[in-house]
């Protein structure tokens, strides 16, 4: 916990003036952010204070801030003051000498979309360290030295940080991670990173530089995002898959299975912008619960007819082509084809 007093001083005017006067000083620095006016007229301009060190019926004031220590150096964080930074929902805690972060340290911030850790020190992730951060999209870790993270841990996102490669050691002993976020980086990771990520269900891998992946030992797994990567032959035998995102992939042909296990759970299949000329009518013939399939911004110019015969719960077909359309809702006059 950090509370760091910036100045203190009596003072003697009428209560107004000394308010007053106690408010300029804090203006006076940067890094002032909370300011108290004490019944005994002695003045304190805090940078950070603890509910411990608030006192009844004593007056407190609240700079709104956007940038919190912008110029000093820390060695923890650990924020347990609800009502400090309550308006700010971009924290830039970048090349500050940080080594520790200490659980639900931003538990008051659940508003907080950005979150900058770079050119730290930073060595390991506790659980609990993101608590409550529910609206994060934007977090930086990037040159840090992690090389652990809590055994414990549930959610594990490293999106849009432009990492080329991650330690394998990283994750080896996350037995109860469930989701992985790793979209928007430049990864290309061994094709057998995840396969003791048993409990993970749902992957998110989006435009990196994955060439080839090995899912089948996660049983857990209900959502798969692969899009935009270098992917050129996918199958996977996974029993509890709901939603595959292929997208942006250049499989080419579709000459095998995608699923190659029989009633699968799938719903939802995207392989839009695969450069797909050719798709045979294995590669959907075990997802009997097939309900969306996105397949548009392809170069088919011709289809097996019976494509779709098994698929009894398809509804929408994304194609992007008028003449298939055309002669596939003849066939399929049940099933929305739309462009």
């Amino acid at each position: 916990m950090l509370m760091i007093i910036k100045n203190s001083f009596s003072t003697s005017a009428n209560n107004q003036e000394n308010i007053l006067n106690c408010l300029n000083e804090c203006l006076k620095y940067e890094d002032c952010q909370v300011v108290h006016y004490s019944q005994n007229k002695i003045c304190r301009t805090y940078i950070v204070i603890s509910p411990e060190d608030i006192y009844q019926n004593e007056i407190y004031f609240y700079r709104n801030i956007s940038d919190v220590f912008a110029s000093k150096n820390f060695t923890s964080l650990y924020f347990k003051c609800q009502m400090l930074l309550n308006n700010s929902n971009e924290l830039d805690f970048s090349s500050k000498t940080i080594f520790n972060i200490q659980p639900f340290s931003f538990k008051s911030k659940p508003n907080l979309i950005l979150l900058n850790l770079s050119f730290n020190l930073l060595t390991s992730l506790k659980s609990n360290v993101f608590f409550n951060l529910t609206q994060l999209t934007n977090l930086d870790l990037s040159y840090n030295k992690i090389d652990q993270l809590s055994s414990d841990l549930i959610l594990l996102s490293l999106n849009d940080n432009n990492l080329s490669e991650l330690d394998s050691s990283l994750v080896q002993n996350l037995k109860s991670l469930q989701f992985f976020f790793a979209s928007n980086n430049n990864l290309s990771l061994p094709e057998d990173y995840f396969v003791n990520l048993t409990t993970l269900c749902n992957l998110q891998l989006y435009n990196n530089k994955i060439e080839s992946i090995q899912v089948n030992t996660l049983k857990n797994l209900l959502v798969l995002q692969l899009g935009k990567n270098n992917i050129k032959y996918f199958q996977t035998n996974l029993t509890k898959l709901q939603t595959i995102l292929l997208l942006e992939n250049p499989l080419r042909y579709l000459n095998y299975s995608i699923i190659d296990t029989d009633n699968s759970p799938l719903t939802l299949l995207n392989i839009n912008g695969c450069g797909l000329t050719h798709v045979e009518r294995i590669a959907f013939q075990n997802l009997k619960q097939l309900n969306q399939l996105v397949m548009g911004a392809n170069t088919l110019t011709n289809v097996d007819p019976n494509l779709f015969d098994d698929l009894n719960n398809l509804k929408k077909v994304h194609i992007t082509n008028m003449a298939l359309v055309n002669q596939l809702k003849a066939i399929y006059p049940n099933i929305t084809f739309y462009l």
